[in-house]
């Protein structure tokens, strides 16, 4: 983890994607310790998180986990996985998911955008 911590503190890099393995059992994607009480809070990254492509599809991965770890993007967005956000936040199956995680990827995704695209930039000299 050294490394990840020594590039994140460094370079603040845009986005990190997570991985297929696992740590300490638990999916990295679907890592809340990883994501954001790591990554996040104690090396202080402020871009996004995004998913390796179709992490969700099977291997006991969960779309809506992976957005309350703090995975912003969900590659590469299948319907189930929207279906099973959405399913989450109604908490009609077996999974849970509150609405101010999702909000906190949106806005994490269209802040992240605003400051590649120099939009932020603009913003503050005005």
């Amino acid at each position: 983890m050294k490394g990840f911590e020594i590039a994140v503190k460094e370079a603040q890099p845009a986005a990190i994607m997570t991985s297929y393995n696992r740590v300490n059992a638990v999916h990295t994607a679907n890592s809340y310790d990883l994501c954001t009480v790591a990554a996040r809070r104690e090396w202080g990254f402020e871009g996004i998180f995004m998913t390796d492509w179709t992490t969700t599809n099977g291997g006991g991965f969960s779309a809506a986990k992976c957005v309350a770890a703090g995975n912003d993007l969900i590659m590469p967005g299948r319907m189930s996985d929207i279906r099973e956000i959405l399913d989450a936040l109604e908490e009609t199956g077996d999974q849970s998911l509150r609405e101010e995680e999702l909000d906190a990827c949106a806005l994490r995704i269209l802040t992240t955008v605003l400051r590649l695209s120099g939009a932020g930039d603009q913003a503050a000299k005005e």
